[in-house]
């Protein structure tokens, strides 16, 4: 087990090289498990559905708001889990939209002394738009009788909505005390364009873990146990 630990802390110090991939995220990640990796499906103890909400700079006229609602289940007989989330992201002026759902799965592998390696599949959608009516160009200073601004911009001509599908995959390994993982999003490096010219999604990597302390350490037995996690 502790070669395992160090395999992934070699990989996660490898993939923090370089970040370029710019997905929402948020403060309290531990709410969106599976939207942080996808082990984490099916690792509580049976149902368990999330709900996150962030709104960042809210003081900007048009501030940026994501919102996400996941369920997964633990199905225990056959060691796996499954899950579904749905995220939408809107951002900027321009009111760019994204809208995704995902799949997801997950097999447990039982070791000893209670650890479980959890490695999880992500299969999304994903749909994306953009309100060309609401951009201002450096060039639009004159404005049709419809009130929007008229640009030159060949690019600009040829806004329109976005679709892709994508994956990802993830590893968790832990126990009831503590949990380590690492997870890659965007696989597949999917088109994102708005117009007809090609802009990859890059590839995000993410190293996380964590130990949970218990608050009672009694000769007591208690069948609940505050702790800090």
């Amino acid at each position: 087990m502790k070669k395992l630990l160090l395999v992934i802390c070699f990989i996660s110090i490898w993939a923090i090289g370089e970040v370029r991939a710019q997905d929402p995220q948020f403060s309290q990640f531990y709410a969106a498990p599976m939207y942080l990796n996808p082990g984490f499906t099916g690792t509580a103890s049976q149902h368990r559905f999330n709900l996150i909400h962030r709104i960042q700079w809210p003081s900007l006229p048009k501030a940026f708001t994501t919102t996400g609602l996941s369920y997964d289940y633990n199905m225990r007989r056959l060691n796996s889990g499954f899950g579904l989330m749905f995220l939408h992201d809107k951002a900027g002026t321009g009111g760019m939209t994204r809208s995704n759902i995902g799949g997801f799965y997950t097999y447990k592998i039982q070791l000893e002394r209670g650890w479980v390696i959890s490695p999880g599949l992500q299969f999304s959608y994903t749909q994306g738009n953009l309100d060309f009516s609401k951009l201002t160009l450096p060039d639009q200073l004159e404005f049709n009788d419809s009130g929007v601004p008229i640009t030159s911009d060949p690019d600009a001509r040829r806004v329109q909505g976005t679709s892709f599908f994508d994956f990802a995959t993830g590893l968790l390994v832990y126990n009831k005390l503590a949990w380590a993982g690492v997870s890659v999003y965007h696989l597949n490096e999917p088109n994102q364009s708005f117009t007809e010219s090609e802009d990859r999604l890059p590839a995000k990597y993410s190293a996380h873990g964590g130990v949970r302390i218990p608050l009672y350490n009694g000769p007591q037995e208690r069948d609940r146990i505050s702790s800090i996690a």
